[in-house]
């Protein structure tokens, strides 16, 4: 029987959603979205559900905004992108995401037991981030949340792109989140997004570089020399601070990584790499480039 709880963000292990779905635990909770870890009773599988939530914004365009992440989400087939078996809105009008379940850790979380990863695993993961997010930008969709939290790595180092749930959508204007407003998290968006002038496809490219700077250095590139951690200095950073080579900081760091990674993190997106396709190529070549000296 389905549940019928006027609170879809505290379903109990046991309730069932939408008649099959029956509920094996809490995944996650954010600002805009619970995640439930289910299993479906009716083909015998386990999956995620992602329920959309009310934020500061009024219920009908949240629930506009939601149903749009939800289409755009279907769109992006990828093996590099949580694939997304369904979605729709319940009776009451709360919209929801139904998922593949990933089993494996974020990004984070192998950075906070590790520090840092070899320079091999930094390029091929920073690869598959790039071919993922070039997808969504072929469907003028830009991540705009990039960071290790919104990186799953599953069996094999594969990785899966998470959360487009603050995406910008470019081709529907007035159905997205505000323009300039500032969301994401301060260490990885790029400086136009700080300054509230918007955001293109070359600022999920700063973020990726922020991710690969990271995890090399262990240390996000706006943070490297900061005296202060707050928000205004954090962003001061970003605006204004060009942070060290990565050649500089660590000397075994093959210069042609750093150039790349120093490129993407330009403080003018004109002069960062022109797509994430070109992105993805540079590491993957980078990385045959290790392979061959390593072997030499």
């Amino acid at each position: 029987m389905a549940v019928m709880k006027a609170n879809l963000q505290s379903l109990d292990i046991g309730d069932t959603f939408l008649t099959k779905y029956e509920i094996r635990g809490l995944i996650g909770r954010g600002g805009q979205a619970t995640v439930y870890r289910c299993h479906d009773t009716f083909i015998d599988r386990e999956v995620a559900i992602k329920i959309m939530v009310d934020s500061f914004e009024t219920k009908r365009e949240h629930s506009r905004r939601a149903q749009m992440e939800a289409r755009v989400l279907c769109k992006l087939h990828h093996p590099n992108i949580v694939h997304v078996y369904d979605a729709g809105a319940t009776d009451a009008g709360a919209i929801y995401i139904i998922m593949e379940l990933l089993k494996g850790r974020t990004l984070r979380d192998v950075l906070r037991d590790l520090q840092n990863l070899t320079l091999y695993e930094t390029l091929s993961i920073g690869a598959q981030i790039a071919d993922a997010v070039e997808v969504a930008h072929g469907e003028q969709v830009i991540h705009r949340d990039l960071k290790p939290e919104n990186v799953f790595i599953v069996e094999g180092n594969r990785v899966k792109v998470l959360d487009f749930g603050i995406a910008k959508f470019l081709a529907l204007t007035g159905i997205t989140t505000q323009r300039d407003t500032l969301q994401g998290t301060m260490w990885y968006i790029s400086p136009e997004h700080v300054q509230g002038h918007g955001v293109t496809a070359r600022s999920d490219i700063y973020a990726l570089g922020s991710i690969l700077y990271e995890s090399i250095s262990g240390t996000p590139p706006c943070l490297v020399g900061l005296q202060e951690i707050s928000t205004p200095a954090v962003a001061w950073s970003q605006i204004n601070r060009v942070p060290p080579l990565l050649d500089e900081l660590i000397p075994s760091v093959p210069g042609h990584v750093a150039r790349l990674i120093q490129r993407m993190l330009v403080k003018e997106p004109s002069e960062r790499p022109s797509s994430m396709a070109e992105v993805g190529e540079a590491l993957r070549s980078s990385c045959a480039r290790l392979q061959s000296e390593s072997a030499g």
